[in-house]
């Protein structure tokens, strides 16, 4: 439909800027988190693989 394309590319879009105060308070937190959490993932997962390893190989 012409019609509908037409108005969505002439839609005027307002950016939200973040709240900066939030943003400064709460930056070391996202941090720690997204640093954190995937390392947490692969200590967990080298573990585990380290334990299978260990007790598929042990008996052979």
């Amino acid at each position: 439909d012409d019609n509908g394309i037409i108005e969505a590319r002439g839609k005027e879009v307002k950016l939200r800027l973040m709240n900066t105060t939030k943003a400064q308070q709460e930056a070391t937190k996202w941090q720690l988190l997204n640093i954190g959490v995937p390392l947490l993932f692969l200590l967990i997962f080298g573990f585990l693989w380290n334990w299978m390893r260990k007790r598929k190989y042990a008996r052979a």
